[in-house]
């Protein structure tokens, strides 16, 4: 409807995978104040698909998603334009049906253009570092370059997770585009914490949340381990190389280390409250540098102390809350340190103080200033001026090819 704010987020993840990452959490608050199209990445044809070429449906009172059909092959130049004609496509239709009309379109798929016919401000999110990244990723880096490529010469704003990234990609961008605007830092953010444990409760336990693979510093928590102090591993293991595979299956022996796997969101919190600290080991490579891990900003939500490798996004932060060991030696002394101050109940609310302004909720305010700015120098009033988002109806299934 005309006046009205609305975004197509076309998502670099599927809104039902294991773990929610920035694209789902950042959606799901921009949610709350503007009605959202959340776009899955387009998955291959399937016999009960029969002739269908999307399919909409609604997740929340301010968010519908749009799973889109695609021939299989997506990294092929040719299945790449049927692929993104079908998706330009099937986010018309789906406006079509929901009577909008988008004030913005974000695309943080490594592998969307922007969609042909789609109205609104054009924003390219980068929330990894896709080229680096795009073996592991499973798609091919000349079509990754080649995408990135076209949509920063289409964008109006182009944001990133980290500073690392966000100067990559001005370097790229200057050369696609010379009047292009300056790549923005939009960071990872943590969730609104309402519980307030006791420090009281603290065990002489260091922590570290998330998937154990080659990304984890080994040296660094070896270090830890070999200073008796006792750590809580908490997340599922998907190393790929046999390297890791041997180093991990040593650590995760030690007397000292214990191994939780996959816990449920609960369950993580329930350990976040009782920890002595958190850990962000991660080593000095060129996609980590290029990361900003979420599990950082959650620990500190948490109230605990944090010891980190020296990643940029840790010095973006620029707090003496988050410890940087430079080395294993002195990663492994501040861990120490951290885990004997676990009682300080002032330093605990400072966390909590600090992290409680880089929620995703502030994250999603920057996110739509970005937005607005532009949209209103054009004339339009975005949705989020006037009030809350309105419901989102709308079919449930797509035309037929």
């Amino acid at each position: 409807m005309p006046g009205e704010g609305f975004v197509v987020w076309i998502a670099g993840t599927s809104w039902d995978a294991p773990v929610p990452g920035t694209d789902r959490r950042l959606a799901t608050e921009v949610a709350r104040e503007i009605p959202v199209l959340w776009v899955d990445p387009p998955r291959p044809w399937r016999p009960a698909d029969g002739r269908r070429t999307y399919r909409l449906s609604r997740i929340t009172e301010g968010m519908a998603r749009l799973v889109v059909v695609a021939p299989p092959g997506l990294t092929r130049q040719g299945v790449r334009r049927v692929t993104a004609a079908l998706l330009a496509r099937a986010v018309r239709g789906a406006l079509i049906d929901l009577g909008r009309t988008s004030t913005a379109v974000l695309t943080s798929f490594p592998l969307a253009i922007f969609p042909r016919g789609v109205a609104g401000t054009r924003v390219l999110y980068v929330t990894d570092d896709w080229l680096g990244g795009s073996r592991q990723l499973g798609f091919s880096f000349t079509a990754v370059r080649t995408t990135m490529t076209r949509n920063m010469q289409m964008a109006d704003i182009v944001a990133a997770v980290s500073p690392v990234l966000a100067a990559t990609l001005d370097a790229m961008v200057g050369g696609a585009r010379p009047d292009a605007p300056r790549t923005r830092v939009l960071a990872n953010g943590c969730p609104r914490q309402d519980r307030t444990g006791s420090p009281a409760h603290r065990a002489a336990t260091a922590g570290v949340v998330g998937q154990l693979n080659e990304r984890l510093d080994l040296d660094a928590l070896e270090a830890v381990r070999d200073t008796g102090v006792e750590m809580t591993l908490i997340g599922p293991r998907v190393e790929a190389t046999r390297v890791c595979r041997v180093r991990l299956d040593a650590l995760l022996r030690s007397s000292n280390v214990t191994w939780s796997g996959r816990l449920p969101p609960s369950q993580v919190a329930w350990h976040l409250d009782r920890l002595g600290a958190g850990l962000t080991p991660y080593a000095d490579t060129p996609f980590n540098r290029a990361s900003f891990p979420l599990k950082t900003l959650e620990y500190l939500a948490s109230g605990l102390g944090v010891v980190s490798t020296d990643l940029p996004s840790v010095r973006w932060l620029a707090s003496d809350l988050v410890a940087v060991g430079r080395d294993p030696s002195t990663f492994a002394d501040l861990v120490t340190k951290a885990v004997a101050n676990r009682h300080d109940g002032h330093q605990e609310q400072r966390r909590r103080n600090f992290a409680a302004r880089h929620t995703w909720e502030a994250r999603a305010s920057e996110l739509m200033e970005m937005i607005e700015a532009p949209a209103t120098n054009s004339g339009i009033i975005p949705r989020r001026l006037s009030g809350h988002p309105k419901k989102i109806g709308g079919r449930r299934d797509g035309p037929e090819a």
